[in-house]
């Protein structure tokens, strides 16, 4: 299966257990990778045939700056939802990292995985 993925989404938003979370907000990181047949639009050179990455991107953006959640699981699940939704996309992997998670502790970020197929 093929794959486009787009690395390191940077998104400031207000996701967290902790009040200050919800209030102050944070940044956060995201890697979305999706699997799907790309032979046909390699072939026609139509950005119908494809996913258009940059309708992901907004996607993304609109679905973790929208709505507050506590949980990333919960906003992974969201946008993988949504993400299924176009005809193209078999399976989707995301990631989503928060750098500056309330640990008291030396450590580069806290991440949470998903992966989501279609049935």
């Amino acid at each position: 299966m093929d794959k486009i993925r787009i690395n390191n989404i940077q998104i400031f938003a207000y996701h967290g257990v902790a009040d200050e979370e919800q209030i102050l907000g944070q940044n956060f990181e995201i890697d979305v990778e999706l699997f799907l047949d790309l032979s046909i639009a390699g072939k026609s050179d139509d950005l119908t045939k494809t996913v258009d990455y940059s309708f992901i991107y907004k996607l993304i953006e609109k679905e973790f700056c929208n709505t507050k959640y506590k949980l990333l699981e919960t906003v992974a699940e969201k946008i993988s939802e949504k993400i299924l939704s176009n005809e193209l996309i078999q399976s989707m992997i995301i990631k989503i990292r928060k750098p500056n998670a309330p640990i008291k502790g030396t450590f580069d970020s806290v991440e949470i995985e998903i992966e989501r197929k279609k049935y």
